[in-house]
């Protein structure tokens, strides 16, 4: 194994299983996290252009790379386009 990290995921008709190794590091020591979900708020319908959240405490999102003329989805989105 080398010093870089290395992960993959085979997905079949019932489950995906996440295979990762991280040299270097005790996974008994540390923590590893896997987000699923492309955002936690995001309007079905688009169209929106702003909504108010309160009272929530939201954070760690591992929201995707986009575009800057893209749609910007992360962990709270409008769903503009």
């Amino acid at each position: 194994m080398g010093s870089t990290p290395l992960w993959f995921a085979p997905v079949d008709d019932q489950f995906m299983t996440i295979w990762a190794q991280f040299p270097g590091v005790s996974p008994n020591e540390e923590t590893g996290e896997i987000n699923v979900r492309q955002a936690v708020l995001y309007p079905r319908k688009p169209g929106f252009n702003y909504f108010t959240v309160r009272g929530l405490v939201m954070r760690q999102a591992a929201n995707p790379w986009a575009l800057p003329t893209a749609e910007q989805i992360g962990l709270v989105a409008t769903h503009w386009t």
